[in-house]
């Protein structure tokens, strides 16, 4: 249903920024994508079927502006090829996460079911990219704690 749906949207992201860590239709796409392993793992279907209808018009759109970032990085002959390969790759990621997380991966994954689903509509750029700003920041933080650094 979904993926349908990412390439047939209309509305407008922001514009696109200068690498993919920076870039709201990464960010979006990658809070997709936890939730979809969640929505699996954890039976949350319901919540995963919510999210998408809630949020269909910003999907569509991170899907459009992703696609067309990676057909000008990589050609439209292997841009979609290559986006398939970080999609892939993307889930893989989150599905590997589930397993170091265990038993505590659906409880976390119902929060976040909760707060994207508690959400005003036209806010889930703002609050992928936020959130995986900080995440990065996190990220650095713990980098910086390792003994030796």
């Amino acid at each position: 249903m979904v993926a349908g749906a990412l390439l047939a949207g209309t509305l407008a992201l922001p514009a696109a920024a200068e690498t993919p860590q920076d870039n709201p239709a990464v960010h979006t796409r990658k809070l997709q994508t936890e939730l979809m392993v969640a929505a699996l793992y954890c039976s949350q279907h319901a919540r995963y079927n919510a999210f998408v209808r809630r949020f269909e018009g910003e999907l569509v759109a991170s899907g459009r502006q992703l696609r067309a970032m990676f057909i000008d990085l990589h050609g439209s002959k292997r841009g979609t090829a290559q986006l398939d390969t970080f999609l892939t790759k993307m889930a893989n990621e989150e599905s590997q996460r589930r397993i170091r997380v265990g038993a505590r991966y659906c409880t976390e994954a119902r929060q976040l079911f909760a707060q994207v689903l508690s959400l005003p509509t036209r806010q889930l750029f703002v609050f992928a990219s936020t959130r995986a700003t900080a995440a990065r920041a996190d990220a650095r933080v713990s980098l910086l704690r390792t003994p030796g650094y």
